[in-house]
């Protein structure tokens, strides 16, 4: 059985994603193994982010918080396009 730290980049460092100090979004998987759009704002003050999830599985917090509530890594995202109406 794989723990779930074994879905981030850094194993020890759960909850951080690819490129902890790039500010930006992020695929995640919630508990649920739902994927959720997440953004990761790096604090160069504290050497440290914190997650913003706002949809099914509202949370804000730390990286050790987001792994504990049982959230996996998926992957750098994009922003969502602007134009996304336009077809």
């Amino acid at each position: 059985m794989t723990s779930n730290n074994d879905s981030w980049p850094n194993p020890t460092c759960p909850g951080e994603p690819a490129e902890p100090t790039k500010t930006g979004p992020h695929a995640l998987i919630d508990r649920h193994e739902r994927k959720v759009w997440g953004w990761w704002t790096y604090h160069p003050s504290t050497s440290s982010g914190t997650w913003l999830i706002n949809n099914h599985s509202s949370f804000q917090g730390g990286a050790n918080a987001l792994a504990s509530e049982g959230f996996k890594y998926h992957g750098q995202a994009v922003m969502p396009d602007e134009k996304i109406n336009d077809k």
